[in-house]
């Protein structure tokens, strides 16, 4: 399959071989693909590389973000796109 017919643009530049998934937060201000960065699409920059207790970079395809209000949550989202409005 040629990627280049699915996407009309990047976020950043990566090796051909790099295949992964990419979400965004609820609110649209930041990006996190699978490879453990975060990225401002704005800027199109990374502002940071996600690391463990221990210090190293983690990867991974699996994201929920939850908004809380005084102990409870209010807004939910995940890598599907869940919780997004239409």
């Amino acid at each position: 399959m040629d990627d280049r017919l699915r996407f009309d643009h990047r976020l950043v530049s990566a090796p051909d071989s790099t295949r992964g998934w990419v979400t965004f937060s609820l609110d649209g201000k930041f990006a996190y693909p699978s490879t453990g960065e975060v990225i401002d699409p704005k800027t199109k920059k990374i502002i940071v590389v996600l690391k463990d207790e221990k210090g190293r970079e983690v990867h991974s395809e699996k994201v929920i973000e939850i908004h809380w209000k005084d102990g409870v949550p209010v807004r939910v989202g995940d890598q599907f796109g869940l919780g997004r409005a239409p």
